[in-house]
């Protein structure tokens, strides 16, 4: 009877240890409760939707700042650009423009106009020779350079010198750097100097003179030379 009960005490003894133990000294792992588990989740999905949203906001931001200001900036530059062509244009323009003038007036061909055919002075004073003359608008001749008198001139016997020149019957004003000379006893074409012609329409004729009376200054053919 006695072993009995100590073997029955023995094994309560037994039992009770090992309860004890593994109420208090063991510590498993336990799952985290579903509640633990979503505040868990929640505060994971918080977290990621404020650094989502933060990221998000900070793409929003550089996506309406940077090229925002990049789009400005393209604009400003283009402006610039449309206002250099411009200028460009313009420029190339006036230089065509110029280009072509000057090239058309420096390849236009001369322009003669005929003054008359004779004309004789024998006398030293400068005398007006009517039928040698023609009537002159430099609005016909625009971007016109010069004018130039050319006379086919003869003093008689060549004895002396004949002169010749140009005189505006509208102003009663003679053109001094038209005047011409010859000492040839034959008909010799002269040419004066360049001069320029009185703007607008004008009346111009000859004059003709000789250095020594009696010995005709005599003309076989005048003519203006319109220079371009």
């Amino acid at each position: 009877m006695t072993k009995i009960l100590i073997v029955v005490f023995l094994s309560v003894a037994l039992f009770s240890g090992v309860f004890l133990y593994m109420h208090f000294f063991s510590s498993p792992a336990t799952p985290n409760s579903p509640i633990s588990q979503k505040a868990s989740i929640t505060k994971e999905s918080t977290g990621s939707a404020v650094t989502s949203d933060h990221a998000a906001q900070n793409v929003v931001t550089n996506s309406t700042a940077t090229p925002g200001a990049s789009l400005e900036s393209r604009v400003q530059s283009l402006e610039v650009s449309i206002a250099d062509l411009k200028q460009q244009i313009t420029s190339l323009k006036k230089s065509s423009s110029t280009t072509s003038t000057t090239s058309t007036s420096s390849n236009r061909s001369p322009v003669f106009i005929p003054l008359g055919n004779t004309g004789t002075n024998s006398t030293n004073d400068w005398v007006t020779i009517p039928y040698l003359e023609a009537t002159i608008d430099t609005a016909d001749y625009p971007n016109y350079k010069n004018a130039v008198l050319e006379v086919s001139l003869r003093v008689f016997q060549g004895s002396g010198t004949a002169y010749a020149r140009l005189i505006n019957i509208s102003s009663g004003l003679a053109i001094l750097d038209s005047q011409i000379s010859t000492g040839s006893f034959d008909y010799t074409w002269v040419s004066s100097n360049a001069f320029q012609l009185y703007l607008g329409r004008n009346t111009y004729r000859v004059q003709l003179k000789t250095l020594t009376a009696g010995y005709d200054a005599s003309v076989q053919g005048a003519r203006l030379r319109i220079n371009f």
